[in-house]
């Protein structure tokens, strides 16, 4: 297993010099392991069924939804919730004109 060791500093603001944080009292140094083995996260899957009416894209980096009826770009990020997007689909008149 691959490790390397991370200084930590005793205090609560973080220390600029290259130096390792020293403990006053006892001059020990601080050693954290870091484990480089660590297994990737599995990305979650999207519940909402919202997203059905949607299409997940990427545009200039950022992830943008895209109405599957209207073809209009909202956001789209995981951070902004779907709220928005149920509330597109209920004034969404090219959905509207479909369920008629």
């Amino acid at each position: 297993m691959g490790s390397r060791p991370c200084h930590a500093a005793n205090s609560a603001t973080p220390s600029d010099s290259a130096t390792p944080a020293t403990d006053s009292a006892t001059g020990n140094i601080d050693v954290v392991e870091i484990e480089d083995d660590v297994p990737a996260t599995k990305k979650r899957k999207l519940r909402s069924e919202v997203l059905k009416d949607f299409d997940l894209i990427s545009v200039n980096g950022v992830w943008k939804a895209k109405c599957k009826w209207c073809k209009k770009h909202l956001c789209g990020q995981t951070r902004n919730g779907t709220t928005h997007l149920k509330n597109h689909l209920f004034i969404c008149d090219d959905r509207i004109l479909e369920r008629v």
